[in-house]
This record gives structure tokens, sequence and C-alpha cells, in this order.
């Protein structure tokens, strides 16, 4: 099965991922037959490669690209070659933020996979983040994070918003909890001024144990 997933909504298309990994993946055992892969970085013989490769634990190999559109010519013949014949070992997963099938190789891609539209884009700031940190998904609050940090905004803007947004949350938290978040805000700040730990590793840190606060 080959399916083509489409737009720039990343949360939904995650859920749709982990969804597919559960089908395939019985026992959650996809430490082999899982991959992720990014267009810009695959070559011919990486792209051959992986699609030699036989199931380790599982019945089926599970195998994303990313960037779908970025992938060079020989590449995307590499992969048309392959739609002719797919593998029943393998379910492959060609991601692009692209919303429209404009160009020869995503059309023709239509054409032999199941395709899924993940809507248009979306503008996330730092009260989204705020509440994927509330409701405690720690994996959805860090993909709002990554989305509002690509899009270029400074990680001590992020930071200031969690903060405000953290202090609007207090009726909702333990006390302890509450002033456990407030230090962990000051740790954080102190590790993003003084270069201690790279500004977005030290922000993800942060939200993943806001997170586990914001759970009792």
């Amino acid at each position: 099965m080959v399916y083509l997933f489409l737009g720039t909504d990343e949360i939904s298309k995650e859920r749709k991922l982990q969804q597919l990994k559960q089908e395939v993946f019985k026992n959650g055992q996809d430490a082999f037959d899982y991959e992720r892969l990014y267009a810009k970085e695959l070559t011919p013989a990486l792209l051959n490669e992986v699609f030699s490769l036989a199931p380790v634990s599982s019945e089926k190999r599970l195998i994303v690209i990313r960037d779908s559109d970025k992938l060079n010519a020989k590449c995307q013949e590499i992969i048309l070659s392959y739609l002719k014949k797919p593998s029943q070992k393998m379910i492959l997963v060609l991601d692009t933020q692209v919303s429209e099938l404009k160009e020869s190789f995503a059309i023709k891609l239509a054409n032999s996979a199941k395709v899924f539209h993940f809507g248009r884009e979306r503008t996330f700031n730092a009260f989204d983040l705020a509440d994927a940190i509330q409701a405690k998904r720690p994996s959805e609050a860090l993909k709002i994070f990554s989305m509002i940090h690509q899009k270029g905004e400074h990680p001590t803007r992020i930071l200031g918003g969690l903060f405000w947004s953290w202090r609007k949350m207090k009726r909702f938290l333990k006390t302890d909890n509450f002033k456990k978040g407030i230090e962990l805000f000051l740790e954080t700040d102190i590790n993003i001024k003084f270069s201690r730990i790279k500004p977005e590793i030290a922000l993800e840190m942060l939200i993943v144990k806001l997170c586990l606060l914001s759970g009792g």
C-alpha cells in the first residue's frame, strides 16, 4: 500500500501516522521496521537499499518519506517504478506540505496512491502550545512548538507567552506543581540567556516537564 499525505496540518498527519503504526505494529515493536526519511537527504542508492530490505520483527515495514516534493529526479524515477509493482511487505507514506497537485510527479503519485488531504496552513502561537500542555499532550505540544520555531519566532518570545499562560493555569494546578513550573521557567530562562543549552532543546525539555506537572 502507498499513501500520499498532502497539506500542512502536521498534527493531523501525525495522528494518521500513529494510526497506521498501530495497525502495522500490533505489539508496538517498530524499532526495526519503521523508518522516517527526508527527501533532501535521500540518494538513489539509499532509496534502493530501503526498498530492498525485508521486515525484521513485523509482517510489514512502514516507510515515511517527508517533503517528497523535494526528491531529486532519480529518486522520483525509482519511486514511480516502485509504484508499478509495490511490495506487499511494505507500506510507503509519501508526505508533502503541498496542498494542490500541480507538479507532474505529485499527479503521478496521486494516481497510484491513496491520497489524504490534511488541510491548509494554520498559524499556531504560544497560546496553542499552552493549551496542548494543559491538556497533557506532550507529543502535540512539541509539534506545535516545532512549527512556531520554524516560522522564526524567537525562543524568548515563546518562553514569555508560555510563562503568561502558565500563570493563568494556576487555578487548575496543584500548588506544588505550579511552583515547580515557575522554577522550571526560571531555569530555562537562565539556560537560554547563558547559552548553557540550545534554546530549542531547553524549551522542548520545559514543555515535556510542564506536561507532566499539568497531569497532577
